[in-house]
């Protein structure tokens, strides 16, 4: 008998079969990918419900601490941000302000200057580019930055642009050990909110700005009203001076005139806590005031030290044995493209001055360079009316005269009175 050949060929699987088995086959797959995607629309959620929260804090501010407070706490949903700085930068004064500072090592520094700073803020400012912890380590390690402050275990600097103008700087930071690093996707996320948040900023700085306005034009017209009624040059320095003390809670406050031609400065107002200084002539060179007037712009300091190191003249305070002024704010006083003078008030208190205030008590300083030359344009108008009523005097008596010596007497007589 012949004995069958057995069969080469694999069974064949029914259709259902086949595909019941690859269902079965691949479950942790699907659910996996489920899962991933799953997150990230929750992710993509989390993104929009933050621009929404930073628009309408934007839309609903009051105060702009209130916003930078609300900022900070929309970042801290998405990141860790214990520890959450902004920085603005201010293109027309030229300064760098830290309006808000939450950091667990380090106290904000005053507004200053943006040349007087040397850490990653300033890059950030100067380059439009972010700074991380790799990126900084290197900028530190070739000069191109200086460590200011605590160094952070990690850190993320971001610019803050509208356009292709840096605005300020924004910045999470990590001190503790155990907490994770930032991750790129965190880089990312920072950069990408930072753009609505430079947005906001501006909005409600504008607000803001709106607000500040209109207390301002309120104390310019009470000043301006004020000086509309004096006419002596000294009445003038008084209730200015007066006025920005009383304004800025100013501890001192002085105001000096400068003559270009003879290079003199004179102390037209000087008072520190109720004690005043009769006016005075005062160096040219030494101190702030003579490099405001060199540099025909503003100087603002939030601390002793600071000031002392860009060349104040430390005066003790009345009855003290030191200087208790700490902030200072100062800015020339103009006249077209001439610088006429300087005003200045300082605190007892650390930084107690900001961008606000410079833009105040420059207009104040306007308001006063106005009300000067009227009133010098007024005292030399009647000094030329006085000057020819006694050229017409004599010319009468000369008249009526006709001896030489009665001629003599009565010039000098005249010139005497």
């Amino acid at each position: 008998m012949t004995k069958k050949t057995p069969s080469l060929r694999k069974p064949i699987r029914k259709p259902k079969q086949a595909a019941a088995r690859k269902e079965a086959a691949t479950p942790k797959a699907d659910s996996a990918s489920a899962a991933k995607s799953r997150s990230v629309k929750k992710d993509d959620l989390k993104i929009q419900k933050a621009l929404y929260e930073i628009a309408d804090a934007a839309s609903a501010v009051k105060d702009i601490q209130s916003f930078y407070k609300k900022l900070h706490k929309i970042v801290g949903k998405l990141m860790y941000a214990e520890n959450f700085f902004i920085a603005t930068y201010d293109e027309q004064s030229g300064l760098l302000s830290f309006p808000y500072f939450a950091d667990e090592k380090d106290e904000a520094p005053a507004p200053q200057p943006l040349t007087n700073f040397h850490g990653g803020t300033r890059y950030v400012i100067d380059n439009g580019k972010i700074v991380n912890k790799k990126i900084g380590t290197a900028l530190m390690a070739s000069g191109k930055t200086k460590l200011v402050g605590t160094l952070p275990q990690d850190w993320i600097f971001v610019p803050l642009k509208r356009g292709n103008k840096v605005l300020g700087v924004l910045s999470v930071q990590i001190y503790q050990k155990g907490i994770p690093d930032y991750t790129q996707a965190d880089e990312d996320l920072l950069s990408f909110v930072a753009q609505h948040i430079a947005t906001a900023l501006t909005r409600a700085r504008a607000i803001e700005a709106e607000r500040l306005r209109t207390q301002e034009l309120a104390i310019i017209n009470s000043v301006q009203q004020g000086l509309a009624s004096k006419l002596d040059l000294q009445e003038i320095y008084d209730l200015v001076g007066d006025k920005i003390q009383e304004i800025f809670e100013a501890d001192t406050a002085y105001i000096q005139s400068f003559d270009s031609k003879t290079q003199s400065v004179y102390a037209r107002y000087y008072v520190e806590r109720g004690v005043h200084i009769p006016p005075q002539l005062v160096p040219f060179g030494p101190g702030l005031y003579s490099k405001i007037i060199q540099l025909r712009k503003p100087m603002l300091f939030g601390r002793a030290e600071d000031s002392t190191k860009a060349g104040a003249v430390i005066i003790n305070s009345p009855g003290q044995t030191k200087e208790l002024n700490e902030s200072f704010l100062g800015l020339p006083i103009m006249v077209g493209d001439d610088v006429t003078g300087v005003v200045s008030v300082q605190s007892y208190k650390q930084n107690a001055y900001g961008e606000n205030d410079v833009r105040l008590l420059t207009t104040l300083a306007n308001a006063m360079s106005v009300a000067l030359q009227n009133a010098q344009s007024f005292k030399a108008e009647q000094e030329r009316v006085a000057e020819l009523q006694i050229i017409n005097s004599i010319q009468q008596g000369l008249a009526a005269e006709l001896d030489f010596q009665a001629i003599v007497d009565l010039v000098g007589d005249k010139l005497r009175e």
